[in-house]
């Protein structure tokens, strides 16, 4: 659901607006991925990347105790 900030300031954009807006978006997105991959990454890499992120406290503590296995 689109918070109130969005409906209030993004309702009167037209179509060319939302155009120049994801296109901004999508060169920045592709930076920051350049930046923490060295490249631009492809939708594979970007795929391997959001795998391997931790998504909630269970996978966390998940990961904590491998971690941990490992030290022993």
């Amino acid at each position: 659901m689109p918070s109130k900030f969005l409906k209030s300031n993004f309702k009167s954009m037209n179509e060319e607006d939302k155009e120049k807006w994801n296109k901004k978006n999508a060169e920045y997105f592709n930076e920051y991925r350049k930046s923490i991959t060295g490249i631009a990454a492809g939708e594979k890499e970007m795929e391997f990347l959001s795998k391997s992120i931790p998504k909630n406290l269970r996978s966390i503590i998940k990961l904590k105790k491998l971690l941990e296995e490992e030290k022993q």
